[in-house]
């Protein structure tokens, strides 16, 4: 699918829509057609992300930026009312921000466990549960969560985050049975080494990091972040209708081939 304004008409969310990954999803849906709102801590950086947005082709695209953190359920309620105040609607929601700790499970102490837990997995809560009221009232919609490969292995000191993902998987389940009769459907993606303006120092060269990171990928490259928007697309259009529930790994088969060589 590559925006041919099959999405005209509709409204997106998408959390974490500043940078990257995020950034490329809201770009791909207005691309599509849709109006989107993006959501950072950072009023500036949301604000250059908006003129990102708006400056892309011939036309632009609608696009506003609301400040607020996620985990925090006033400032959810005030991104849904902003959106609704601008568009008049929401259609689509893309639950993508997130954070990452490193360390390990008998390491972390409490306060940095909740900060994890309260963007990654309460954050998607709070906004699946508003968004998807309004979804529900106005006869449909689409909720899209961006969750990880790690969800699938046991990471060594990346448990915090791992458990995070997890619950994302969990949640996107429920939701997927919970809401299918009012036609809504939840879905997720699990996007792995996608090459972004972060990681780009450790995708590129030969560092042992990229052989680690790379290598043991089966089609032999990372992913590209207009993958996983092109994904994100299709799950927000009618071609996705019957499709709820799944958990789409996007990462170049390396979940569950993931084997290193036996020694000769």
């Amino acid at each position: 699918m590559n925006g041919t304004e099959e999405l005209n008409g509709k409204v997106a969310i998408v959390t974490g829509g500043i940078q990257g990954i995020g950034l490329g999803i809201a770009e791909r849906l207005g691309a599509a057609g849709a109006r989107v709102a993006i959501i950072n801590r950072n009023l500036e950086s949301g604000l250059a992300a908006q003129q990102l947005l708006t400056d892309k082709g011939i036309e632009g695209i609608e696009a506003i930026a609301v400040q607020g953190d996620v985990s925090v359920p006033e400032d959810v309620q005030h991104l849904h009312d902003e959106t609704l105040a601008a568009f008049g609607a929401i259609h689509i929601l893309v639950n993508n921000a997130a954070i990452i700790a490193v360390g390990q499970i008998l390491d972390t102490d409490l306060e940095e466990w909740q900060r994890v837990l309260n963007i990654n997995l309460t954050g998607a809560f709070l906004c699946a549960q508003v968004a998807g009221r309004t979804m529900k009232a106005a006869g449909g919609g689409r909720i899209i969560n961006v969750t990880s490969p790690v969800t699938d292995l046991a990471v060594a000191d990346y448990g915090t985050y791992t458990v995070s993902k997890a619950g994302m998987v969990s949640l996107t389940r429920v939701l997927a049975v919970e809401l299918g009769k009012d036609n809504i459907t939840v879905n997720a993606v699990s996007p792995h080494m996608i090459k972004t303006p972060m990681n780009t120092p450790l995708l590129e060269g030969d560092s042992e990091l990229r052989q680690l990171f790379v290598d043991e990928i089966p089609r032999g490259r990372h992913g590209k972040v207009e993958e996983v928007a092109d994904l994100v697309h299709f799950l927000a259009s009618d071609a996705a209708s019957y499709l709820t529930g799944q958990v789409i790994h996007l990462d170049g088969g390396w979940t569950h081939t993931r084997m290193r060589k036996l020694p000769e």
